[in-house]
């Protein structure tokens, strides 16, 4: 079988194994947006050692973009498994028969949404470019609290969201593609939480972080994807860690996944399954 003979995809398997293996149960109940945002105002508030510029580099590792000696280079098929070839980013000429229809650049669009336990949800967007070894990629995370009608005696509660938190993120980063099977990605990420989910405006959080992130994209064989993702963040005493696993089937262009979530902001838990659709183009 393909992916017990591609070194490449079985190392992707054992990372994408650990990950699942290792997202706990939700040890917070209710009230959780707001645990979280306690831990970043109690360290915010307190004394601490700000950041320095160093910290917050965005730049990336020099990578040699030129081609091979036989004129060919890494190159973005249409979507995953077109034209009945391996994977994703295959080797190909710039232009020529042998092009075969690939691309200098693929792009990613995705939405989803996820349940993160004890009526907290969470609506997701990420959009992301690619060059064969570069990428840059923002995005944009929304979790409510409270919104579930439900059953107080024999009278149903209209659901009303209690609270919220923003997270916005962008990063700019090398990609690297060992394979035609497997795509993997390393960058430094810029990461803001705020909130409005209180009256006063004065008492809205605004927080930054900076950190870096892994991931890896396999596409063992068709029509299965399978993603993960590894970030840590650290600003003013405060540490968020994400650790996310998906597997996915790919149909043309899109792609309709389903996997795992898990959150920390400090002590404080925000994972649950998580759904949604990606296109690639």
């Amino acid at each position: 079988m393909l992916c017990a003979r591609d070194p490449d995809v079985r190392g992707c398997f054992i990372i994408l194994a650990a990950l699942v293996g290792f997202f706990p149960s939700q040890a917070w109940a209710g009230e959780r947006l707001q645990a979280a945002r306690r831990e970043v105002t109690e360290s915010t508030s307190s004394p601490s050692t700000t950041p320095s510029d160093d910290s917050a580099d965005t730049g990336s590792a020099p990578v040699d973009l030129a081609l091979d000696e036989d004129g060919q280079g890494p190159r973005f098929l249409p979507h995953p498994y077109a034209r009945n070839r391996r994977g994703y980013i295959v080797r190909a000429p710039d232009s020529g028969p042998g092009a075969d229809g690939t691309k200098p650049l693929g792009f990613h669009l995705q939405a989803e949404g996820a349940y993160l336990y004890e009526d907290v949800w969470r609506g997701a967007a990420e959009v992301r470019a690619a060059q064969s070894r570069l990428y840059m990629q923002g995005n944009y995370d929304l979790m409510l609290e409270g919104p579930t009608p439900r059953l107080e005696g024999d009278v149903q509660v209209t659901g009303q969201v209690q609270d919220r938190l923003h997270f916005l993120s962008f990063e700019v980063g090398g990609q690297l593609s060992p394979s035609p099977v497997v795509a993997i990605r390393l960058a430094p990420i810029l990461t803001v939480m705020f909130d409005d989910g209180r009256p006063d405006v004065e008492d809205r959080l605004v927080v930054p972080w900076v950190g870096w992130g892994a991931a890896f994209d396999v596409f063992p064989v068709r029509p299965l994807v399978l993603r993960g993702r590894a970030a840590i963040h650290g600003s003013f005493g405060v540490t968020m860690v994400q650790l996310r696993a998906t597997a996915g089937v790919s149909l043309g262009p899109a792609e309709l996944y389903a996997g795992y979530d898990q959150r920390w902001v400090t002590a404080v838990g925000l994972g649950g399954p998580t759904a949604g659709v990606a296109f690639r183009f």
